[in-house]
């Protein structure tokens, strides 16, 4: 009986021991016992969009989501809340939710859905993902989904769009294009230039620029497109399903599961570093067959990863 309790005693130190020299390992090789990072969300409005793009962003960021705050009339104090809730970081979701966030200065901050027109400081603690998407991707989405189109018409605004546009005239000729660009300073200027490509070109081409796109700058085009029997094709499902022929748009979760992986980048690396913003990655293309059909188009029905609007 003895000596069983000695060697329980014995293993006992042993333990302790092991556990010790274990512990002591795991210090000195740098390996952290820290809870996960918690990450406060912005949110500007409780919108579908906005919610598939934090549900992206909680599948791969390794952080606890401390809080969502719609931005209305009782939160808007940004610093009062961040200074109460302490988190490690802020998630902005939306140009409200971005605008509140440029008041926090010493933590970090991720955006999305913001429109790339948006002039976001330049400041290091400031990162995201912008909705651009390349010129390149537009051209090669037309080459695939109307073959027979070689000229194609846009109206811009230099200020908000000019980068597209720049990198389109860039890659038109490669591709087989012929780009017919009208610079337009305000959505008065788009009926006038509308009807200067009458006979002129293939498609029209509408551009993500929010100071030439309205509820009537869109039905002209509609109206455009429907008298001349060319396509429109833009950046928004929304658009597609009021008349536009095609569109590529971002995919919203794709988009929170881009800002998850940039979050725990910079939530790792325990420092805000340069500002990193990336292009959006992943897109969606729709087409309206109803729309195609009125306007003679046949559309090939093994296009991949096309959604339809019947």
């Amino acid at each position: 009986m003895v000596t069983e309790g000695i060697n329980k005693e014995m293993l006992g130190v042993h333990i302790k021991k092991i556990l010790f020299l274990l512990l002591f390992f795991l210090l000195i090789s740098g390996t952290s016992f820290s809870f996960a990072s918690e990450v406060l969300v912005l949110k500007s409005a409780d919108i579908k969009p906005y919610n598939e793009a934090l549900e992206g962003f909680k599948s791969s960021c390794k952080c606890s989501v401390e809080e969502i705050v719609y931005l209305d009339s009782e939160h808007t104090d940004i610093p009062i809340i961040i200074s109460e809730i302490k988190p490690d970081a802020v998630f902005a979701i939306g140009m409200d939710a971005l605008t509140h966030a440029l008041a926090i200065k010493d933590i970090p901050v991720v955006y999305v859905m913001v429109p790339y027109s948006y002039s976001v400081p330049n400041r290091n603690n400031i990162s995201g993902i912008s909705m651009y998407v390349s010129a390149e991707k537009y051209l090669k989405m037309i080459k695939e989904v109307f073959p027979k189109v070689k000229r194609i018409g846009l109206i811009y605004n230099s200020e908000n769009s000019g980068r597209i546009v720049k990198e389109a005239s860039q890659r038109a000729d490669i591709m087989g294009f012929q780009l017919l660009a009208k610079k337009a300073d305000s959505a008065r200027e788009i009926p006038g230039l509308i009807d200067s490509m009458k006979n002129k070109v293939d498609l029209y081409w509408m551009l993500p620029d929010m100071s030439i796109v309205n509820s009537e700058t869109f039905n002209y085009m509609l109206m455009f497109s429907f008298l001349n029997e060319i396509p429109v094709v833009t950046f928004s499902k929304k658009y597609v399903e009021m008349g536009a022929s095609a569109g590529l748009s971002i995919d919203t979760f794709d988009l929170g599961v881009q800002a998850g992986e940039m979050m725990t980048r910079i939530l790792k690396a325990n420092s805000p570093g340069a500002a990193e913003i990336r292009d959006a990655s992943k897109t969606v293309l729709t087409i309206n067959k109803k729309v195609v059909r009125k306007l003679g188009i046949n559309i090939r029905d093994d296009i991949k990863g096309a959604e339809y609007v019947e």
